[in-house]
């Protein structure tokens, strides 16, 4: 809905799209790898630990390419209206810069709060992906050391991330240098491609020593 009052308030120019490949497809690349190939399309390799709780394995893979489909779809639609709302220079040094794009947004009284509800829609957002990535740890705590009941992992574990996020992440912007300067070249990378493959090999592995058993 906030998508439909930004291009109906007119402040949406499509010129700020161009010129488009101005340099060839070789900057392109090289910006989306890793960054953007990292963050946040890698990010659902959390969803790997959730796929082993599904009974119907089928359903899996046509599921996980819809979801990724849709909100990658949804990812492309917000770039663009970043974009051509407040250009590249201003999109680029905006802490949220979708924010900046609903506070431009001057239709009607009625929805002079507009801004408010952006900040809970975007908080809400927020903590689900908090709360995902967190149960994802808990289970795999769970699974390494074999604990049957969550709550003894789930209370360290809080308490942990909690005095961890206001010690050390002291503000927004140093979360965000932190995340895009150390996690998503560095740390990221190591959980979306070796750690998977290395599973896969094992797998593989498991499989093919059960078949020579048999």
């Amino acid at each position: 809905m906030s998508y439909v009052f930004v291009f109906a308030s007119g402040v949406v120019d499509i010129t700020r799209l161009q010129p488009i490949l101005e340099n060839g497809f070789v900057p392109v690349v090289k910006a989306a790898i890793p960054d953007i190939v990292s963050f946040p399309f890698g990010e659902s390799v959390v969803f790997l630990l959730f796929w082993s709780f599904v009974k119907d394995n089928k359903a899996i893979l046509k599921t996980s390419l819809l979801a990724i489909l849709i909100s990658g779809t949804f990812l492309v639609i917000s770039l663009i209206i970043i974009i051509t709302t407040l250009g590249t220079e201003m999109a680029s040094l905006a802490t949220v810069p979708l924010r900046r794009v609903v506070m431009k947004v001057n239709i009607a009284d009625f929805i002079k709060n507009i801004d408010a509800l952006f900040m809970i829609a975007y908080f809400i957002g927020g903590f689900f992906k908090m709360t995902l990535n967190f149960y994802a740890a808990v289970l795999l705590l769970r699974s390494l050391f074999v604990v049957k009941n969550k709550l003894k992992i789930i209370l360290p574990a809080g308490i942990a991330v909690y005095f961890f996020s206001i010690t050390f992440f002291t503000s927004i912007l140093f979360q965000r240098w932190v995340g895009f300067t150390i996690n998503t070249p560095i740390i990221h990378p190591i959980f979306q491609v070796p750690i998977p493959l290395l599973l896969l090999f094992t797998i593989l592995i498991q499989k093919r020593k059960k078949q020579r058993l048999q």
